[in-house]
C-alpha cells in the first residue's frame, strides 16, 4: 500500500486483505479486527487506489467517482442509516467524511464484493488470532474517511474504524434490525446515552478527519469546514508542568532519590 495508516489504540488482530488489478490500476484493501471479552471491539478497514500512469488519472478520477461515491449500493450521499456527511466533490477531486451505524449481521449474511470487510469476518468464522469465538454485536458506529485527487499525488485512501458502543458507555444495544434499532435516527432521542454516544462520536470523528487529511496532504481548497478543537492551557497547566520538569531534572541529577522524586510528584499532581 502506499501510505502507512496509523490504527487506533488497542490490540488489533490482522483478519485479511483483498487486491485487485486493472490495466495497471491497483486496489489494495485490509482488514483488522479488535477483540476484548469474548465480543468484536471494533473493525478497521483501510483501502488504496493507485494509478499506474499519471497519463491514466483523467480517465480513472471519473470511475473511482462513480464507484466509491455513487454508486447505487452506498456512497458520500444521503441515506437513512447516515448520521453525519461533509464532503468537497468537484472535478476529479473527492473529499468524504460520512459516519453512520450499521446492522452488523445483516452485513456479514450478504455475500457481495462491496461489502468487504464483512465477508472477511464471516469468513474468520468469529474466530481470533488465538482460535476464540468471538461474538459479534447487533450494531456498529462507523467514521468513514475518504480523499482523492490528481493534484495531490493520484492516490485514492480510505480509512474506516467501525466501534462497538456498548464498549464507550453506550449501554447494551437492544435492537439490531437497521430499521428499528435505537441507533436508528428517529429513535435516538428516546435513548439519551445512545444520542450521548453518537453526537460524541461524530465531534471525534471531525477531529480525525482533519488528521486525515494532513495524512493525506490534502490541498487547502480541498479540505473540508470543520471545526477544529483547541487546546487550551492555563497558568496553572504551565506552572504544574514546570515543577514536574525541574523535579524530574533533580532526579536525574542526583540531587533527589527515587523515593524523594516520586513523593514530590505526588504532591504536586496533588
Amino acid at each position: 500500500m502506499g501510505k502507512n495508516h496509523t490504527l487506533p489504540e488497542g490490540l488489533w488482530t490482522y483478519i485479511g486483505e483483498l487486491t485487485w488489478e486493472v490495466y495497471g490500476i491497483v486496489y489494495h484493501a485490509r482488514a483488522f479486527a479488535q477483540i476484548e471479552d469474548g465480543k468484536l471491539k471494533g473493525a478497521i478497514e483501510i483501502g488504496d487506489v493507485s494509478i499506474g500512469s499519471s497519463a491514466l488519472m483523467e480517465v480513472v478520477a471519473p470511475w473511482l467517482r462513480s464507484n466509491f461515491i455513487e454508486n447505487p449500493y452506498d456512497g458520500c450521499y444521503e441515506t437513512e442509516d447516515k448520521y453525519y456527511i461533509k464532503s468537497y466533490i468537484k472535478g476529479t477531486t473527492i473529499n468524504c467524511l460520512v459516519v453512520r451505524y450499521t446492522d452488523v449481521r445483516k452485513k456479514m449474511n450478504t455475500r457481495i464484493v462491496l461489502e468487504y470487510p464483512w465477508t472477511l469476518l464471516q469468513d474468520a468464522k468469529f474466530k481470533s488470532r488465538a482460535g476464540k469465538m468471538f461474538e459479534a454485536p447487533k450494531i456498529l458506529v462507523s467514521r468513514e474517511h475518504l480523499y482523492f485527487s490528481t493534484l495531490a499525488g493520484g492516490r485514492l485512501s480510505m480509512f474506516i474504524h467501525y466501534m462497538n458502543p456498548e464498549f464507550y458507555g453506550a449501554g447494551k444495544t437492544i435492537t439490531g434490525d437497521e430499521n428499528n434499532t435505537e441507533y436508528n435516527k428517529v429513535n435516538l432521542d428516546k435513548y439519551p446515552k445512545k444520542k450521548e454516544f453518537v453526537n460524541k462520536f461524530i465531534k471525534e470523528a471531525e477531529q480525525e478527519h482533519i488528521k486525515f487529511e494532513d495524512f493525506m496532504r490534502a490541498k487547502k481548497h480541498h479540505r473540508l469546514e470543520l471545526q477544529r478543537e483547541e487546546i487550551k492551557q492555563t497558568n496553572v497547566d504551565k506552572d504544574v508542568l514546570k515543577k514536574l520538569k525541574d523535579l524530574n531534572e533533580l532526579y536525574k541529577s542526583g540531587v533527589l532519590t527515587k523515593e524523594e522524586f516520586e513523593k514530590a510528584k505526588a504532591k504536586v499532581l496533588n
